[in-house]
């Protein structure tokens, strides 16, 4: 299988690798992740363990938590942003065409309305709701959240759907693309 593998791809994925490890291993990263730790230890306990910081699984997290007040606020606040944004109960997702011509023309939006209605309904085949709600429980303790979008492992017989996953703040780092 190696002899296969195109250097040029062998070279990026090498570096791709290096720029990892550089983005994981940063002061910049030690710090946020110490951040996030007293966060998550506060406001998710349930995810307090994850950054690294010598925690032993099994062991008690909420050694420093006073009361639930904080856990319950994430909870009611991301539950109220998961019911405003993506709620499985309403169409909270309305395609249109950026030429107002095609939006104009029955036959385009019905065939838009259709496309819009089959990405509704695989999500809702999907976990998506699931894992949307940990994200934002992400979102609203620790200011960010990344979803992992992948095809669901099927028969290989065509398309499987949508399998999504909620990534935890410790599997993800973020560098500036070429424009900064």
């Amino acid at each position: 299988m190696s002899e296969y593998i195109n250097v040029d791809n062998k070279k990026k994925g090498t570096e791709l690798l290096r720029q990892c490890d550089a983005l994981f291993n940063s002061p910049e990263r030690s710090n946020c992740e110490n951040n996030w730790a007293t966060l998550t230890e506060y406001l998710v306990p349930n995810q307090f363990g994850n950054f690294n910081l010598g925690t032993s699984q099994g062991g008690k997290t909420t050694n420093r938590l006073f009361d639930s007040t904080a856990p319950a606020a994430v909870n009611d606040l991301s539950a109220t942003l998961h019911t405003l944004t993506t709620n499985e109960a309403i169409e909270w997702l309305k395609l249109m065409f950026s030429r107002d011509e095609l939006n104009d023309d029955i036959e385009a939006t019905n065939w838009l309305n259709t496309v819009q209605y089959i990405i509704l309904s695989e999500l809702s085949s999907s976990n998506f709701y699931t894992e949307q709600n940990k994200n934002l429980k992400s979102f609203v303790s620790l200011g960010n959240m990344a979803l992992l979008v992948e095809e669901a492992m099927g028969d290989g017989l065509g398309f499987a759907g949508l399998q999504f996953k909620a990534l935890h703040m410790s599997q993800v780092s973020w560098a500036d693309g070429l424009d900064g």
